[in-house]
């Protein structure tokens, strides 16, 4: 796993494969699916993220790979429910996670040695949170470019319903030396907004869009409508007495899917 760490996939791909026999658990498939995908193996890291998932149902990562690897083959309803699988698991993760903060916080190990494990668990606990949101995200765009929207719909209000969303996008994702923000360009961003724009250029040339509208420039503008409120909740409950429960960010979400929906489509008024 060191050399995988390290960035050399080629030593690491060679260890991981003679840990498959001895070690048939579904971290040691996870991690080889994981070297194959980096490495452009796509073929490879799908039989090796399905053998994971058939060892350990629990394998998270495992099912995040496989949405990728459909995402990329636009299989959407595929790429959807393995999201869907993969948020699940890294909900479960979040909460053992918290419940070992919890325990380490009421141990009786010393202060020096608390601090450090709290400081692993808590880095551990936001890299989870961010990985499950990621996932829900990708959950939505798989079952919106199924032709699923309520599903899609279900997944984004999923994603938004918890607190601690904007200060970590805001903090480790936005921030220039963001902590997260690579893996969030990879995982999210360079995955579901290159297609995204596909999506927006095929609508243009079909009639559902207005051609003229720049399907880069849509998909930001797509982007900013969807991501964008759900960052300044914090500042907009005060100041505009918005309620962020359950029928406000309903409300929220009807709104600007209208919103956008009135300014791109071919029955409105460009």
């Amino acid at each position: 796993m060191n050399f995988h760490e390290l960035g050399d996939n080629e030593r690491a791909a060679v260890e991981v494969e003679k840990a498959k026999e001895p070690l048939r658990v579904g971290r040691v498939f996870t991690l080889s699916g994981t070297i194959a995908l980096e490495r452009g193996l796509v073929d490879a890291a799908e039989t090796d993220f399905k053998t994971a998932v058939g060892l350990d149902a629990g394998e998270s990562d495992a099912f995040f790979g496989l949405g990728k690897i459909y995402a990329q083959k636009s299989v959407w309803m595929d790429s959807a429910m393995n999201f869907m699988f993969a948020g699940y698991g890294f909900d479960y993760d979040e909460k053992d996670i918290l419940t070992k903060i919890g325990l380490v916080e009421g141990s009786t190990m010393s202060e020096e040695r608390k601090a450090k494990l709290l400081a692993r668990k808590k880095f551990q606990l936001e890299k989870t949170r961010l990985t499950k949101a990621t996932a829900y995200f990708n959950a939505a765009a798989g079952y919106y470019n199924a032709g699923v929207p309520d599903k899609a719909l279900t997944w984004v209000r999923t994603a938004a319903a918890h607190p601690w969303l904007p200060r970590l996008i805001l903090r480790d994702v936005l921030a220039p030396h963001g902590g997260f923000r690579g893996r969030f360009v990879k995982d999210f961003a360079g995955l579901a907004a290159p297609k995204a724009a596909l999506l927006a250029a095929r609508s243009g040339r079909g009639g559902a869009m207005h051609a003229d509208l720049d399907p880069r420039l849509t998909v930001i503008s797509m982007l900013s409508l969807g991501l964008w409120p759900f960052l300044a909740l914090p500042v907009l409950e005060k100041a505009l007495g918005f309620q962020p429960d359950e029928a406000g960010i309903e409300r929220l979400i009807e709104h600007t899917v209208r919103l956008f929906k009135a300014g791109t489509s071919t029955g409105a008024t460009p």
